[in-house]
């Protein structure tokens, strides 16, 4: 008999759902069903603070652009003119008003001859997504109008990361459903999912703990709890295979294991039923994360990350801003510098954890260069050359993904195999409000090579909030309503190939029109 997701709304509310799913064993289950023509990665990249899409995307129809983007005389410090708006894919105004728009951006670099600096801010940033060589347009779709249900930073965080507002988590984040999902297909990822200092976790809440966040700043950070290497393991390396047991002691077969996580184990087996039930499930948990890190440990994955090459595909000098390195852009002549260092870590780790096949969900924040949660008399000038340059850099490490062969198919590319979901706490009062105050209108960038791509998807109704778009609700139904970001983690899920039981999210969801294949 299936059990639909209204039949347990009528049974139960709230945490009680969550129990009753965890109960039947639908929301710890890893599903390994085959995998298609689907991602198998997830990346997911945040930008601190609350941002102003609409300095990145043109995502107002032509005949609204001037009410909600004033010309720049209104805007003071603000290049930003209607004639300069066109589509990336260098066909003018094509589909400019449809309800599925192809990607469209204020375009301030000479298309002749884009290193040219001479026409003004902010010159070529955000020029790497029109490339017409990698063409990495062709992988973006935009869910723009996106409630988040929240203009507070904390629970704006955690609406992005799990898809309902809060201060706490309810439901498993993204990243970790994602990691959970893969955990059968992909038994050699040895650190399912991972956050790279500093950005937001990635808790696993009601899934096993496997699919919990290990939080990591280096390559050398992991020395310290995954690795053998160091002195005060001298002594205790050597492994023999001993027979292997589940918590409740089911004989499982043999696993290799040192003469102390032997001992360990068989203290945890040991303090079974001595207190109460829930004593017993918080050991089980400590067992199963204490022998799957003996695991861990003895693949040596530190080695393996140590030899994995981070960026390596993409020019060391870009064509189209000569002299700045990879991933550097600059505002004028003098007034501001980003160079390759301030992402460099970020960048680096998250490539060799994806490339290496180590992990299948991975979460960083870019190292903000300017305060995006700004509030102060005009701040439009600072945000939007700031944020361009921002996503100027992010366009230019998804091209690295694109030109790196995935392990797994030759005909794969990394950003074909790897979901990219670049997000912030929630968008920002439209200029033409006068403010740049907190709001709970955002947007969804995804980026992949099996999504349909190079679309903006819904936009800005008149009333400034999310318009309405064709979606498939999870009942199967089709409805016209503005996009929420329980609808953004239901569409990620349905691109990574989640089951409804997966992706299950009190308060119910849909999947838009026109992103998956």
């Amino acid at each position: 008999m299936r059990t639909s997701r209204r039949d347990l709304l009528l049974a139960s509310l709230g945490a009680a759902q969550l129990a009753l799913l965890n109960r039947c064993n639908l929301l710890g289950k890893a599903w390994a069903d085959p995998v298609v023509d689907r991602p198998t990665k997830l990346l997911t990249i945040y930008i601190p603070g609350g941002i102003h899409h609409e300095f990145v995307w043109a995502q107002f129809p032509d005949d609204r652009l001037t009410r909600f983007m004033p010309p720049g005389a209104m805007l003071p410090g603000v290049f930003y003119d209607r004639a300069d708006v066109k589509n990336l894919d260098g066909s003018g105004d094509a589909q400019a008003d449809e309800p599925i728009r192809r990607l469209r951006s204020h375009i301030t670099w000479n298309q002749a001859d884009p290193s040219d600096r001479s026409i003004g801010e902010p010159n070529n940033k955000g020029y790497a997504w029109a490339e017409p060589n990698y063409r990495l347009f062709e992988n973006v779709a935009l869910l723009l109008g996106v409630d988040q249900g929240t203009a507070a930073h904390e629970s704006g965080i955690v609406a992005s990361m799990c898809g309902i507002a809060g201060a706490n988590y309810v439901v498993p984040s993204i990243p970790a459903r994602i990691a959970n999902h893969f955990l059968s297909a992909f038994p050699d990822r040895a650190v399912p999912n991972v956050t790279i200092m500093g950005a937001p976790r990635a808790p696993a809440v009601t899934l096993p703990a496997v699919a919990d966040a290990s939080t990591v700043a280096s390559v050398q950070d992991l020395q310290f709890a995954l690795s053998d290497k160091r002195g005060n393991w001298n002594g205790l390396r050597e492994r023999r295979s001993v027979p292997a047991f589940a918590f409740d002691g089911t004989p499982t077969g043999q696993a290799e294991l040192t003469v102390v996580e032997e001992a360990v184990l068989k203290a945890v087996r040991g303090r079974r039923g001595r207190v109460n039930k829930a004593t017993d499930g918080a050991l089980g948990t400590l067992y199963d994360t204490y022998a799957g890190v003996s695991k861990t440990i003895a693949r040596n994955i530190v080695d393996t990350l140590e030899n994995t090459v981070g960026v390596e595909k993409l020019p060391v000098d870009i064509p189209w801003c000569p002299g700045r390195g990879r991933f550097g852009w600059q505002i004028g002549y003098a007034d501001f510098y980003a160079g390759d260092a301030i992402w460099a870590n970020e960048f680096d780790l998250a490539l060799r954890f994806l490339k290496s096949d180590l992990a299948t969900s991975v979460t960083f924040r870019m190292t903000p260069t300017f305060g995006f949660d700004s509030h102060f008399s005009n701040p439009y000038p600072g945000h939007s050359t700031h944020l361009r340059g921002t996503m100027e850099s992010i366009a230019r490490f998804l091209i690295e993904m694109k030109l790196t062969p995935s392990k797994s198919r030759a005909d794969r590319s990394l950003l074909d195999e790897t979901l990219v979901y670049i997000t912030s706490d929630f968008g920002r009062s439209l200029p033409i409000s006068g403010g740049s105050d907190h709001n709970p209108t955002h947007a969804a960038v995804l980026v992949n090579g099996l999504i349909q791509g190079n679309r903006m998807i819904g936009g800005i109704a008149d009333n400034g909030l999310g318009a309405p778009l064709a979606f498939t609700e999870e009942s199967g139904e089709k409805s016209m309503r503005p996009p929420t970001a329980r609808d953004v983690a239901a569409t990620i899920s349905a691109v990574m190939g989640l089951s409804t039981a997966e992706a299950f999210m009190p308060g119910g969801y849909g999947v838009p029109d026109g992103i998956l294949r």
